[in-house]
């Protein structure tokens, strides 16, 4: 069964979604922050597709989507917690048949 300590570890807060073959990771720092992790298969969300549009785009190759509702201002620690989850959401994927 998963664990979803060993997305988050030591940081709180976070809410969590695992969605066929991406992790959507959600929380407010000084903007509510988005972070798609995915291994490059391409993700879904809102208008971001892994099929390509009339134009040819996708998210296909894509790793990483990070949005956020405005201004971001954080401090080096809270930088390094999106990094961290963004790493151990990385490794879950990686190691994982989901």
């Amino acid at each position: 069964m998963f664990n979803p300590e060993f997305i988050m570890g030591p940081y709180s807060g976070w809410d969590m979604r695992i969605i066929s073959g991406q992790v959507n990771l959600k929380k407010k720092f000084f903007s509510d922050v988005l972070i798609i992790v995915n291994l490059g298969e391409g993700y879904e969300h809102k208008n971001f597709s892994k099929t390509p549009d009339q134009w040819g785009r996708s998210t296909q190759g894509i790793n990483v989507h990070l949005s956020c509702n405005g201004p971001l201002q954080l401090s080096f620690e809270e930088w390094d917690e999106i990094n961290y989850v963004g790493n151990r959401a990385k490794r879950f994927l990686e190691s994982s048949c989901i």
